[in-house]
């Protein structure tokens, strides 16, 4: 079965441009062989171009911490009636800018902790409705530019547009989930009603229950916000189940990393195919949390939207907080039982920044159900807050500088951590196996070679020596992988599809 899917998804043939640096001379089995370490195979076999690299290590902690500015961002929207302190929200208000919110920076925002202002404590502007059908239109513009730019490749008759399609996909698909904040809180906002039965967010603007204010909630709110919310993480879903072969952890790993090592190496580009950019950072049990992230910041906006009081009534406000709280303690707890990253280090920081966010969530439930204790003064709740985020801010910076002081220092003491990338240019599977991998690598790019002359006349005038001769070639490789039990499985494949071509004659 597996076999059948390794063939199926080499079935396209590719070009794959490979830098004369990573070429394989016709050298490899000379005596020099033996005398050439891990770091000459490693510069001659992997691909040196960065759309070939697979390491998520940096970006996947960046989007970690980019994740949990977004979700304070939402505490620190919610927070507005309660309200917490001032300067506590003015400290804090750049945390905005991580879910592109403009709307916060103006003068009528935010109440900014009064409770005196004139116009709505989560903010007023006039003609709102136009700032949210922006935001609900950029993922949309996203995904046409995409569709025309695939148009224009296919009309030019590009022989990678195959490619170029997928890797922009994968690379709008991880932007639209950075939006995903950004629009649902822009959109969500024209849901709310003040007291008076006008638009929280535009009373002078607009009525509750207008004919623009329904066709405005429609269009902008359900049709391109509610497409958006709902589309994105169905699609996420969709394209992550597709690409699961294994169960096990062990197994999907390997899958994995053999996925991984193929792209590296230019023999297959089946990595951006299935694309595993979006849940290579995950181990085989967690692979879903692109998705379940995303229902977490959905759940998070729907309780600051959908749960909001009418002003001045704040019947709402305690079951608010405690829903906030309590989801994003649910997350915490599964990320510390669950440790959803292939990486240990990634896993640490994600904990640590699940369990400041705890630690700022008891504020908000103390704050939103009216607790009245010492700790809930202003100024202790600004004071602790302070200290509590300076304390895990410093946890994680000395946690990362750590990080980068042994891989650039001590490569051997990260790599017993678990520090590197799983898939790198010094893994055992390029440095054990060089000369063999040179030879495996060679004969891969001649098989693709001589399969698209083959596919591109007709069966008549097909090569039967250089089939035959590649046929052969693939068959031996394939016979040392096997033996030597290695990652590089495409090698299989390519002998498979030879063998195919030959027998269409």
């Amino acid at each position: 079965m597996v076999t059948e899917v390794w063939f199926h998804f080499n079935i396209m043939v590719r070009q794959v441009v490979i830098p004369s640096s990573a070429q394989v001379e016709g050298d490899a089995g000379s005596d020099q062989e033996g005398k050439k370490d891990g770091a000459y195979w490693s510069r001659l076999l992997v691909v040196p171009s960065r759309s070939r690299q697979v390491s998520r290590f940096w970006l996947e902690k960046a989007l970690v911490l980019t994740d949990g500015v977004q979700i304070f961002a939402l505490m620190w929207q919610l927070s507005q009636p309660w309200p917490w302190p001032a300067r506590w929200l003015e400290a804090t208000r750049w945390t905005n800018v991580f879910t592109l919110d403009l709307f916060s920076f103006r003068a009528t925002g935010a109440a900014m902790g009064s409770t005196s202002q004139s116009f709505s404590l989560w903010g007023e502007m006039r003609g709102y409705w136009l700032y949210a059908l922006m935001y609900a239109l950029v993922p949309w513009t996203g995904e046409l530019v995409l569709y025309l730019a695939n148009k224009s490749w296919t009309k030019q008759g590009r022989s990678d547009y195959l490619l170029l399609k997928v890797t922009w996909e994968n690379v709008l698909l991880q932007i639209l989930q950075f939006l995903y904040v950004p629009v649902g809180l822009s959109v969500l906002r024209l849901v709310n009603c003040s007291a008076d039965g006008g638009v929280s967010v535009d009373p002078t603007g607009m009525s509750c229950g207008s004919a623009g204010h329904v066709m405005a909630v429609l269009v902008i709110v359900c049709g391109l916000g509610g497409g958006f919310l709902v589309g994105l993480p169905w699609r996420l879903h969709r394209r992550i189940r597709a690409a699961l072969v294994h169960r096990s952890v062990e197994k999907h790993e390997r899958f994995v990393q053999g996925k991984e090592l193929e792209f590296m190496l230019g023999t297959s580009d089946v990595y951006l195919e299935l694309y595993m950019p979006q849940f290579s950072s995950f181990r085989r049990h967690s692979v879903e949390m692109p998705v379940q992230v995303c229902l977490l910041k959905l759940a998070l906006i729907f309780t600051f939207s959908l749960l909001r009081s009418q002003p001045p009534s704040m019947v709402n406000q305690g079951v608010q907080g405690s829903i906030f709280f309590f989801v994003v303690v649910s997350m915490a707890v599964y990320k510390t039982w669950r440790f959803p990253y292939r990486c240990v280090s990634t896993s640490y920081l994600a904990v640590l920044v699940d369990w400041m966010l705890i630690a700022n969530g008891v504020f908000v439930l103390l704050c939103a159900n009216g607790v009245r204790s010492a700790l809930t003064v202003s100024t202790s709740v600004t004071s602790s807050l302070t200290f509590l985020n300076s304390v895990f801010l410093v946890v994680i910076g000395l946690t990362g500088l750590r990080d980068m002081v042994l891989i650039g220092l001590y490569p051997e003491v990260a790599n017993v951590r678990g520090l590197f990338w799983p898939t790198n240019g010094q893994m055992k599977e390029i440095v054990d196996y060089g000369p063999k991998l040179a030879n495996w690598v060679k004969a891969i790019h001649d098989a693709q070679s001589i399969i698209l002359g083959s596919l591109l006349v007709i069966p008549s005038m097909r090569s039967c020596e250089d089939l035959k001769v590649a046929l052969e070639q693939t068959e031996s490789c394939c016979e040392e992988a096997a033996t030597t039990d290695h990652l590089l499985t495409v090698v299989y494949a390519a002998f498979i599809f030879v063998g195919q071509v030959a027998n269409s004659f």
